[in-house]
């Protein structure tokens, strides 16, 4: 993987540079449910859109992210601030 000159995947240095001020709130809100895994579909019920309107957002936010994939947009988007790493605490009953 390419690096910038400060160690972070290229990747990463592009979004900075693009990204905190060219996200909607809407895409970041969309952000935040993939990023704690929701399907398309279960982000689209959880907010009142439809399937295809969501994979609009994700289309718009890879290509404001300079990435390919939802995984990469969130490994980019909590990489540079835009969302904080979801708390994914699983209480188990042993």
């Amino acid at each position: 993987m390419a690096r910038s000159s400060d160690g972070r995947p290229d990747s990463l240095a592009y979004a900075e540079d693009r990204s905190q001020s060219t996200l909607t709130p809407r895409e970041i809100e969309v952000l935040d449910l993939a990023a704690i895994g929701l399907s398309n579909r279960e982000i689209g019920s959880e907010l009142y859109l439809s399937e295809h309107t969501i994979l609009g957002y994700m289309k718009s936010i890879f290509l404001k992210l300079g990435v390919h994939s939802r995984v990469q947009a969130v490994v980019v988007a909590i990489g540079t601030g835009i969302i904080e790493l979801p708390d994914l605490h699983i209480d188990r009953d042993d």
